[in-house]
C-alpha cells in the first residue's frame, strides 16, 4: 500500500467540507469495477482504505471510484458531472480533462504536464497550485455556486478542443505518423 497515497486523499476529504453541501448526486451503483478485476494487490488494497476512509467520512454515497471505465461509459460518468476534479501529478495531456470539456464540463486541475494546453485558468476551468486543497475546494466551490460562470467555462473549453482535437485532424496527423513510420523503417 502506498501511505502518500491514502495521505493525499485523507488530506483531500478532510479538506473539503464545504463542497459536500454542494455535492447533491447520489453516486452509488455507478462503478464498474470491482477490486480484483483488473488490479494489482496492492492498488486493490488502495482500493479498499480509499472506500473504507470515504464511509467513515460519511461521504461514500457521493464519491465515485470507478476504476477502470469502458470506453462507452465514460460519457455516462462525465455526464453526471458539474465540473471534474482532475488532479493527477504527473500524466501527459489527461484524457478525461479533454473528454469532460468536450461536454462542456469546466476542469479544475494542478498546472502540470499538458493539462495547460486544454485547462486555461479562468476560461476552461482553473488550475491551482499542486497539493493546495484550499485553492482546489475554492474554485470547485466557484464553479458549483455560479451556473452563469460554470457554463461560460465550460463552452469556452468544448469550443477550445473541437478546434484543437477535431477528429478528422486527429486521425490525418496518427495515419501522417504512421506512414513517416513505416517510411524511416523501409529506409533501413
Amino acid at each position: 500500500m502506498q501511505p502518500s497515497s491514502c495521505k493525499r486523499l485523507q488530506q483531500f476529504c478532510h479538506g473539503y467540507p464545504q463542497l459536500l453541501p454542494l455535492c447533491n448526486h447520489d453516486c452509488n451503483g455507478l462503478r464498474t469495477d470491482t477490486p480484483g478485476s483488473v488490479y494489482s494487490d496492492e492498488e486493490q488494497t488502495l482500493w479498499q482504505a480509499y472506500e473504507k476512509m470515504t464511509e467513515e467520512l460519511g461521504i461514500r454515497d457521493r464519491v465515485i471510484f470507478a476504476g477502470l471505465v469502458s470506453p462507452d461509459r465514460i460519457a455516462e460518468y462525465i455526464a453526471l458531472t458539474d465540473v471534474v476534479a482532475h488532479f493527477s501529478l504527473k500524466e501527459g495531456l489527461p484524457r478525461v480533462a479533454v473528454q469532460a470539456l468536450a461536454e462542456a464540463k469546466p476542469v479544475v486541475a494542478y498546472p502540470l504536464d499538458g493539462t495547460p494546453e486544454v485547462v486555461l485558468d479562468g476560461k476552461s476551468g482553473f488550475l491551482v497550485p499542486p497539493g493546495n486543497h484550499e485553492a482546489a475546494a475554492q474554485a470547485l466551490i466557484r464553479i458549483l455556486e455560479h451556473p452563469d460562470e460554470r457554463r461560460g467555462l465550460g463552452e469556452y473549453g468544448r469550443s477550445l478542443v473541437r478546434d484543437k482535437f477535431p477528429w478528422k485532424k486527429m486521425s490525418d496527423t496518427l495515419i501522417a505518423d504512421y506512414e513517416a513510420c513505416l517510411a524511416a523503417k523501409r529506409k533501413k
